[in-house]
């Protein structure tokens, strides 16, 4: 009988020990990724695992980071500077993301950026606009198109895209 206890009590503390040892729901490993390889003078922080495609639009080159087996989506745009001025240029890009039909309320705002939700029926899903202006160059860092997002994956995004060098 008190085998059984011993035992069980191992078991336990074995069960609590294991479970104290996995990753915090949500963390993944990041490492530092120069994008200099996709044409864009840009480094930030990326799942090591992570798939990146480029798309060169002539114009604009699309830059999508995702990672298959965490939160991690992020897409960027990188065209000529159509303005040297930050604050007109997310005047315009908030203007566009409230005209959209899903908008749902901002969350958000800072002078580079701001966070947003968007509504389709009840299905809410939430999403960012970064800008960067370096030379003659800008970058308007955002959620990837497909997918559903939380907050707090939203805010983790977003402050890897406002640390990006």
């Amino acid at each position: 009988m008190n085998l059984t206890k011993l035992v069980n009590c191992v078991g336990f503390c074995l069960a609590i020990l294991v479970s104290s040892c996995q990753p915090e729901s949500g963390s993944i490993n990041l490492v530092e990724k120069d994008l200099l390889l996709y044409g864009v003078a840009v480094t930030l922080q990326v799942p090591d695992s992570a798939e990146i495609k480029l798309t060169d639009w002539g114009l604009q080159k699309d830059i999508t980071i995702k990672d298959n087996t965490s939160w991690y989506n992020l897409q960027i745009f990188s065209s000529r500077a159509l303005t040297h001025n930050l604050e007109k240029l997310k005047a315009s890009q908030l203007e566009m993301a409230q005209e959209s039909m899903y908008f749902s309320q901002l969350i958000s705002e800072d002078p580079d950026g701001f966070i947003f939700e968007t509504r389709v029926d009840s299905i809410v899903n939430y999403d960012f606009r970064h800008f960067k202006i370096q030379g003659d160059n800008e970058y308007l860092f955002q959620g990837g198109l497909m997918g559903k997002s939380t907050l707090d994956e939203i805010k983790l995004m977003y402050d890897i895209a406002k640390d990006a060098k």
